[in-house]
């Protein structure tokens, strides 16, 4: 299992972390374990999510930045995909 390790050391399980840069500044996480209503409450959370570390199979990934919730979706009962993004200069 993958290990997602938020800015104020809480780890949750997390299958995929990736950014998109097609779309601006996004970055894709798909959590498991964790309801909507729990991923919500998390990542609703600027100071939760402005340092972010993603531990996997080959290494670990950064991720800074990222405070902006913009979509949260139940994949089933144990997986939500959350899309986070960065905020710009002109929106601080």
């Amino acid at each position: 299992m993958y290990r997602l390790t938020l800015n104020d050391g809480t780890m949750l399980d997390a299958g995929l972390c990736g950014t998109d840069r097609t779309v601006g500044s996004a970055l894709w996480l798909e959590i498991i374990g964790k309801s909507l209503a729990e991923c919500a409450a998390i990542f609703s959370m600027p100071q939760k999510t402005a340092h972010m570390v993603w531990d996997y199979a080959v290494g670990t990934a950064t991720f800074d930045g990222y405070t902006d919730l913009f979509t949260l979706t139940a994949l089933n009962d144990d997986r939500v995909r959350i899309g986070l993004r960065k905020v710009t200069a002109n929106e601080q």
